[in-house]
């Protein structure tokens, strides 16, 4: 008789195998795309689809996956049974995948699953078919895919951030997104989604949230993510509530930092678990995203304690309090906010021992492995935590359709991936997520015959992606043939911002367009726009990103926001100068005009 371990077993264990069906998938990628900085080329290979595949995508429909189903526990408990500590341990690690050490990850040390970073639709869906042929137990794959699939696959489905969505005021948007996120990322594999965004964003330079967030407002963020879960859920796509307990309030960025938010218990219960409380209510958690942010409320004392790895934040609260008995994933281990407070191996004994039931992108996989399997042998780790941990990871591949369906279908991927109904929804955030203040009735529309100073500031900051000012400068001097373009760098220098001010006197409208997402634009372009505004023309200014530029240029007059450099929002902006068009967003954030 077979044991249950043999009975899910995919293929044979083996190295040799597993090279074998990474050298398959290779075909279709020949490397790992890295991540790319350069907007240009970005915007290059998110265009990169084959005219072949969008002509099929064009005439067949996309492919769906079933909705997420009830766990089958017989399977689960069979196999938790089977395995041994060391096996359950690797089900509980989800490394970041790259192909210099996914193949030991998979036959050394049995990890539950991967992360995804940016690459193509092809690459992943192969990599995906090659692994799931050659492990033991199926492995569950996972993305940001805050903005859709887009946000990681670079062919995929960009959406608008989802402040935009929350300004668009359709809540049939939000299930519609969450619907094409789950199409795009089950059809190449990827079965978890680490989004939608809880934080509430209170702090206006939040450095690393701000237009990640749906709002400041606890009630708006909770009825968009449920908007957006529900979708995806019909779909076959788990979600994931990110950052617990919030990480809204925060003036540091996690990634290179541990920030502190000193706020009292009252509010940070009242604001920032708010969204979580009213979602436990309503619909069942997939996964909760722990933040890398100490709140001493919660952990008080002078060393400074994460959530990620707090016991009061994670057990007290979380699963005691708030009774979520969900899966608990860690924010990555490799971000400097949790690497600042404990060693890698104390930290991920600690996170575990509160509740924690995966360690995400550990920097250095044997070490967190090997203090796990020591805290249990020397008795400071209770095995049951450990059993709890694997047995929430295998009922998520239960719910997903896991050991059956882990094939991905290429000809599904080649038809959903970017189809055109995919677009369309992304396209209409983007169209209605432009909000106005302070306008002044005589500067627009503007006349075709009028002359246009367009100053296209370079973005200052990364996130998931930005579209190049192209996607508004080239609609822009469609629309207006006497315009003229200037794109401005970071560091302008005093000179060419006193030149620039002097030459807006020669133009009938000065038109500023800023994409960059956080809520700080660098110095030098904030004198140039003195300099603009100084110089008497009227200045119409978009933000293609960050709301709160107002706050930091009190002066500014006409003042346009889409909460994100989407290519539909850039378009829409245009049509609003030529009078087509006229901003309906509201504000999902609140800014004194």
């Amino acid at each position: 008789m077979h044991s249950p371990l043999a009975m899910v077993r995919l293929r044979p264990r083996g190295r040799w195998t597993l090279a074998a069906a990474l050298l398959l998938a290779m075909t279709a990628t020949a490397q790992e795309i890295e991540t790319i900085d350069d907007v240009g080329r970005e915007a290059e290979l998110r265009a990169a689809t084959t005219e072949a595949t969008r002509e099929q995508s064009a005439t067949a429909p996309p492919f769906q996956a079933p909705p997420l189903r009830e766990p089958d526990m017989e399977w689960v408990e069979h196999v938790l049974d089977s395995l041994t500590l060391e096996e359950k341990i690797g089900q509980m690690m989800m490394p970041v995948w790259n192909e210099r050490a996914g193949m030991a990850q998979v036959t050394d040390y049995k990890v539950g699953g991967f992360c995804f970073s940016a690459n193509r639709s092809d690459y992943i869906a192969g990599v995906s078919n090659s692994l799931q042929l050659v492990s033991e137990l199926p492995l569950l794959f996972s993305a940001d895919c805050e903005a859709g699939s887009g946000a990681r696959v670079r062919d995929g489905t960009a959406f608008p951030m989802n402040m935009a969505l929350a300004a668009s005021g359709r809540l049939d948007l939000a299930r519609e997104q969450g619907i094409v996120t789950a199409r795009e990322c089950r059809a190449i594999g990827i079965h978890i989604a680490f989004g939608p965004v809880l934080d509430t964003n209170t702090e206006p330079i939040n450095p690393i949230i701000g237009i990640r967030a749906y709002s400041d407002d606890p009630e708006t963020i909770a009825r968009y993510a449920r908007a957006y879960v529900e979708g995806a859920a019909s779909a076959g796509l788990l979600t994931t509530f990110k950052h617990f307990p919030g990480h809204g309030a925060t003036t540091g960025d996690s990634h290179h930092m541990l920030p502190v938010v000193d706020v009292d218990c009252a509010e940070l219960d009242r604001v920032h678990l708010a969204p979580y409380e009213k979602l436990f209510r309503e619909i069942p958690g997939s996964l909760v995203m722990t933040a890398h942010v100490w709140y001493p409320c919660l952990d008080p004392g002078t060393r400074p304690w994460p959530a990620t790895l707090s016991q009061a934040a994670l057990g007290d609260v979380l699963r005691q309090r708030m009774r979520f008995d969900g899966t608990l994933v860690s924010d990555s281990f490799a971000m400097r906010g949790v690497q600042d407070a404990a060693s890698l191996g104390e930290g991920v004994v600690a996170s575990v021992a509160a509740g924690l039931d995966i360690v995400l992108m550990p920097p250095r996989l044997p070490e967190a492995f090997e203090a796990l399997r020591a805290a249990v042998a020397e008795g400071r780790l209770d095995a049951a935590r450990i059993d709890e941990a694997t047995r929430r990871v295998l009922v998520l591949k239960s719910r997903v359709g896991l050991p059956e369906a882990a094939w991905v279908d290429p000809d599904a991927r080649a038809r959903t991936i970017a189809h055109p109904d995919h677009a369309a929804v992304a396209e209409e955030i983007g169209q209605q997520a432009l909000a106005a203040a302070r306008v002044q009735d005589s500067v627009l529309p503007i006349a075709r015959d009028a002359r246009v100073l367009c100053v296209a500031l370079e973005a200052s900051g990364r996130i998931f992606y930005i579209h190049p000012a192209t996607r508004f400068t080239d609609p822009l001097l469609e629309a207006f043939p006497n315009a003229v373009v200037r794109e401005v760098e970071l560091d302008v220098d005093e000179e060419e911002a006193h030149a620039l001010g002097i030459a807006a006197l020669q133009f009938d409208r000065v038109v500023v367009t800023n994409r960059g997402w956080r809520p700080n634009t660098p110095p030098a372009q904030r004198v140039l726009i003195e300099r603009l505004l100084e110089s008497g023309t009227p200045v119409v200014y978009f933000s293609f990103g960050s709301p709160y530029h107002l706050l930091e240029m009190p002066a500014l007059q006409n003042y346009y926001c889409s909460f994100s450099s989407h290519y539909a929002s850039q378009a829409e902006a245009v049509r609003v100068l030529t009078g087509e068009s006229r901003p309906m967003a509201r504000w999902p954030v609140e800014i004194s005009f």
